[in-house]
């Protein structure tokens, strides 16, 4: 990532998150109040109508079960699905919810930081694959960014006076 990282909780409020922090997430949002990947497509398919009460101290969309849902496609059908399904409800949710991104915050939990990689030299977080499809990765970042990518941050936590890496922020896409 070319910008510096990100040791602010901004992310808690505004942009768009890939965080995979479970204390970080824990002391901010109640696992209970977490969204599953259904209600959000339910949520952009209504138009965003009554989403108030799923928002995080009125300001964060949490959601969780995107990696579960890319695990059950195969590695061409989960970049077509994020392509055509996913990366739409993300940018309505900034147009219609976060009102250009600085209003809302739309953060997606994963369980586990392992299944990502960042290669620097093409600016792009990558997601390994279940092991049920081989040793396939993809670029997860271009399809939820779409291209905006080498404008995010990485988010470190503080905790006992160390930044911990918990995930990867974008203000807006562009």
């Amino acid at each position: 990532m070319k910008n510096s990282p990100m040791e602010i909780d901004t992310w808690k409020r505004q942009g768009h998150s890939i965080l995979w922090d479970v204390p970080g997430l824990a002391s901010f949002c109640p696992p209970g109040q977490a969204v599953s990947l259904r209600q959000f497509t339910r949520l952009h398919a209504s138009g965003w109508k009554d989403i108030d009460p799923f928002l995080v101290k009125e300001r964060a969309l949490v959601v969780a079960g995107l990696e579960g849902s890319i695990d059950a496609l195969s590695p061409a059908d989960a970049i077509k699905w994020l392509d055509n399904d996913i990366y739409p409800a993300i940018t309505s949710f900034q147009r219609e919810v976060a009102f250009g991104g600085s209003e809302a915050a739309l953060i997606f939990w994963f369980a586990d930081s392992r299944r990502f990689e960042y290669r620097q030299a093409e600016q792009a977080a990558y997601w390994k694959c279940s092991a049920a499809h081989g040793r396939h990765e993809f670029p997860i970042g271009r399809s939820l960014w779409n291209g905006s990518e080498p404008n995010s941050q990485e988010i470190r936590e503080k905790v006992a006076g160390t930044a911990r890496f918990a995930g990867y922020y974008l203000q807006r896409i562009s």
